[in-house]
C-alpha cells in the first residue's frame, strides 16, 4: 500500500501517462536513495518508462542519460529519478 505523498504522486503520474503519452516527463529529485528506489519500483509495476541518475552511474555515463531523456523523440523517456547528491543540486 502507498503512503500518502506516494499515492498523491501516483495519482498524478497516472494522468500525465494516460493524457499525455509521451510527451509530458516528470523528474523527482530526492536526497535520498531509498526513496528513488520506491518511486522507481512503483513505475516498473505500473509499466511507466524510467531511467535513474544516481552515485553508482559513472560520470562518463550521466551526460548521455540526461540527453536520452531530454530527446523529444525518445518515447521511452517518461520519469527521470535524480540523487541530488549525483545530480549536482
Amino acid at each position: 500500500e502507498l503512503s500518502g505523498k506516494m499515492s498523491v504522486l501516483n495519482r498524478l503520474m497516472s494522468v500525465m501517462w494516460r493524457k499525455q503519452r509521451g510527451k509530458e516527463r516528470i523528474v523527482v529529485i530526492s536526497v535520498y536513495t531509498q526513496t528513488l528506489d520506491l518511486v522507481e519500483r512503483m513505475c516498473k509495476g505500473e509499466k511507466w518508462p524510467v531511467v535513474r541518475l544516481d552515485g553508482s552511474l559513472a560520470v562518463k555515463k550521466r551526460m548521455e542519460l540526461v540527453n536520452a531523456f531530454n530527446d523529444p523523440t525518445n518515447s521511452n523517456a517518461f520519469c527521470f529519478l535524480l540523487s541530488s547528491k549525483a545530480g549536482g543540486c
